[in-house]
């Protein structure tokens, strides 16, 4: 749901301008970089239950294509987690 004349904002890649355009809307992308610090401590928020995040599918490394197109085509409310085989 995007108002007339709102951002529309994607972590993945710049949105369609042309589609932003429909709705009188701006396209912008965000790139966080990694911060080990916050990782860390997001790893024990977690661990402790304090945050649960919503898986919405797992796949197996070896269909990591399958999660990508997911991913592109669908609209996928949770994480979609690559499981890595030790």
């Amino acid at each position: 749901v995007l108002k007339p004349g709102g951002t529309l904002v994607s972590t993945l890649s710049q949105p369609s301008q042309e589609k932003a355009n429909l709705r009188r809307a701006r396209g912008v992308s965000y790139l966080a970089e990694p911060n080990a610090a916050h990782l860390a401590e997001i790893g024990r928020l977690i661990e402790a239950g304090k945050v649960t995040p919503f898986v919405q599918a797992t796949y197996p490394l070896g269909e990591v294509a399958k999660a990508e197109e997911r991913l592109e085509n669908e609209h996928v409310r949770g994480k979609i987690v690559l499981e890595v085989s030790a």
